[in-house]
């Protein structure tokens, strides 16, 4: 009640403002061109001009200009609900960002300039500390994904409730705002990351890509994007089956405690690989992974 009360005093006051510069439009202008008046009285070809600059003006300004920017004020006070939580969501996501990308900077120098490897750059073996945060990166999107699958299982674990708190709310409040995020997100990364195959990858025919990015790092995003694949059957089996058969209560629960240990299972077996820095290569998603990324180059 209190936040309609508000929108409506705001509304109000806008729509005075607008009547006030529409009434006073004359006031304004003559206020602006007065200091030119003065210079150009002695030119009389320049004051006709600017007076009918002035008249070309106010003709604009009554017959369009005023509806449009009244049209778009109507307009953002009409979508005000919407903007709003678009804002909260941006908000809440920059904040989720900034310890993590902190992180991945200071791992970024100390693994390039304060201590730098002495493998060449091509080897797919080269694989440093920022390397392996990048590619635990990729696995952001599958566990946003899972926790918004698994509410109330992921608060019976304290460490993976906290994570969520911390890390993924503003992530989970963007896929929240429309199901067609996710799928923008999983086309973008994988146009734009995962197909930018470099020289440590054997591949047949040109990249056609500006930059690249190293094997291992490809690899993970890659699994973590098989991952969310592999969640979207099991929101099908769950809405779509389960709940219009109405099985009975025990069912329900065993196929989400099963799926839930099983996608967490394949998420942390990801992470541990990941920090070890070795490609995890998890029966049937290997075969995903290594047909979209390729196959690491063999130094001779």
């Amino acid at each position: 009640m209190v936040k309609r009360q508000a929108y409506t005093s705001l509304r109000k006051a806008l729509q005075k403002i607008a009547d006030f510069v529409y009434k006073y439009k004359f006031m304004f202008l003559n206020i602006i061109l007065q200091p030119f008046k003065e210079r150009l009285m002695k030119n009389v070809h320049v004051l006709k001009s600017l007076e009918t600059l002035k008249s070309f003006l106010l003709n604009i300004w009554t017959k369009y200009l005023s509806y449009q920017f009244f049209g778009l004020i109507l307009f953002l006070l009409s979508i005000q609900e919407e903007l709003i939580k678009i804002a909260a969501v941006l908000y809440v996501l920059g904040i989720n960002l900034i310890p993590p990308v902190a992180a991945l900077i200071v791992l970024y120098i100390l693994s390039n300039f304060v201590v730098p490897s002495k493998k060449p750059i091509t080897d797919a073996t080269n694989v440093n500390l920022f390397d392996r945060a990048a590619a635990i990166s990729g696995l952001i999107l599958p566990c946003a994904e899972f926790s918004r699958f698994f509410p109330n299982e992921i608060k019976q674990w304290p460490a993976l409730y906290n994570f969520q708190v911390e890390y993924l709310t503003g992530l989970i409040m963007l896929l929240n705002l429309n199901e067609l995020i996710v799928i923008l997100l999983q086309v973008f990364c994988f146009r734009e990351l995962i197909r930018r195959r470099g020289p440590d990858t054997e591949w047949v025919g040109a990249t056609g890509k500006d930059f690249w990015v190293k094997y291992f790092v490809r690899y993970y995003w890659c699994y973590g994007f098989c991952l969310t694949t592999v969640l979207e059957p099991y929101n099908f089996v769950q809405s779509k089956v389960i709940e219009l058969l109405q099985l009975p209560g025990w069912v329900d629960t065993f196929f989400t405690e099963l799926a839930f240990y099983t996608l967490g299972a394949l998420i942390l077996h990801a992470v541990i690989y990941a920090l070890i820095g070795i490609p995890n290569k998890m029966p049937l998603l290997h075969g995903a992974c290594e047909f979209h990324v390729g196959r690491p180059k063999k130094i001779k």
